[in-house]
């Protein structure tokens, strides 16, 4: 009985690979030549794939010029749909290894090897998402704008598509003077910095300058000024 439920799960993620293959094949025959997207690894510079040429399916890599293969999975089970992180360090890729598809990932080298789902469900196609910097947006005063008010609210939208940011992510100076982070108020649940000069600005123009940095240190800058009129 266990042997024809392992099966039945063989022949779904081969179905999946092999789906995964032709549609591959299908693009290529279409555009061309070009390799698939995140086929080489960037940093090292090769290629990941799968093969079955021991029975069931393997990760291998190689050189571009198809030289130096090595076969980084050794198991009865099947594994594919690899996929190099951004750096080239890393290969996230499905298993059935055990008792389901599961997600996992591994060193460039085949080693480390670690088991990222563990549910009872399948899981299935996979890819790394590119870490980017946190923007900041929604500037006001707005830049280059002139305001009567001496004291006006510095606001802006400041997020990230990876990190929930708090105030620990940002800092913010106005007129090259940093302001104290128990000064300004940020509220993660809706992005949004706001801060109130508690002594008058000088008439003129005045400049703010926004830092933001994720929890791997990619900052988001953003610099503007406005002017404030003489009453």
């Amino acid at each position: 009985m266990k042997r024809s439920v392992l099966n039945s799960r063989v022949a779904a993620v081969r179905a999946v690979v092999l789906a995964i293959v032709a549609s591959v094949v299908v693009i290529v025959g279409v555009v061309g030549t070009k390799p698939a997207e995140a086929a080489f690894a960037g940093k090292n510079g090769r290629i990941a794939y799968m093969s079955n040429r021991d029975g069931d399916f393997e990760i291998f890599t190689m050189r571009p010029d198809g030289s130096g293969v090595k076969q980084l999975t050794r198991n009865r089970a099947d594994d594919g749909i690899q996929r190099w992180s951004p750096d080239g360090k890393k290969l996230v890729f499905v298993s059935d290894r055990g008792e389901d598809i599961e997600i996992f990932v591994m060193n460039a080298d085949g080693s480390g090897i670690e088991n990222l789902t563990r549910s009872p469900a399948t899981d299935g196609i996979v890819d790394w998402q590119a870490n980017t910097v946190p923007t900041i947006t929604n500037l006001r005063p707005s830049p280059g704008s002139t305001t009567r008010d001496r004291t006006p609210t510095v606001r802006a939208t400041v997020k990230d598509q990876q990190t929930d940011l708090t105030k620990a992510n940002i800092t913010l100076s106005v007129d090259g003077k940093a302001v104290a982070r128990t000064r300004f108020s940020y509220d993660p649940a809706t992005d949004r910095l706001a801060f109130t000069p508690e002594r008058e600005l000088s008439a003129g123009r005045n400049g703010v300058k926004i830092v933001a940095r994720d929890d791997v240190l990619l900052a988001g800058q953003r610099t503007w000024s406005f002017k404030v009129a003489t009453s």
